[in-house]
């Protein structure tokens, strides 16, 4: 890792312009933050999420892991909330260089812990917003919800969340 902090700063402004990018609905805010190959399919779940919830997203540390030439590895913890559902979130987010400016390539959640979890519906569990870095974050079949919440045969998904018609 180079001893100077310009990575560093670079990275974590990266990270942060993300995290305020979520909180403002910002969608192409959001989207400039990714690789470019990913924006198509980031774009289409991001604004079907911002558009179907509130979204909020606060970025409560981070750590800069590894820095070599054009790939850096963060450390961070944040809290994402969807509606009325917080999270704290821990994971390792991935960048590269692209176009002389730092693009979030990937995430790997380590650690996810309920805050707020329980609403008129009952309680529901796992994240529901992340930095978008995985192709199993959101359900493929589109409906805007995270892969890791079951869904019934029926349509929609488990544990009292919805009841979208698939």
């Amino acid at each position: 890792m180079r001893t100077d902090n310009v990575v560093a700063i670079d990275v974590k402004d990266r990270v942060r312009n993300a995290a305020e990018a979520v909180a403002a609905e910002d969608l192409d805010g959001y989207v400039g933050c990714f690789r470019e190959k990913q924006r198509s399919k980031l774009r289409r779940q991001a604004a079907i999420l911002f558009v179907t919830h509130e979204v909020g997203l606060e970025l409560l540390d981070s750590q800069l892991m590894s820095d070599q030439d054009r790939k850096a590895e963060i450390a961070v913890k944040y809290r994402a909330t969807l509606s009325a559902d917080s999270w704290e979130i821990v994971s390792l987010i991935d960048l590269v260089r692209e176009d002389d400016d730092w693009r979030i390539a990937g995430e790997q959640v380590r650690t996810r812990a309920a805050v707020g979890r329980c609403g008129p519906r009952g309680c529901s569990s796992g994240p529901v917003f992340r930095f978008g870095g995985g192709d199993a974050v959101f359900n493929p079949g589109g409906d805007g919800l995270p892969a890791d919440i079951g869904r019934r045969p029926e349509g929609g998904c488990a544990n009292g969340r919805c009841g979208l018609p698939r």
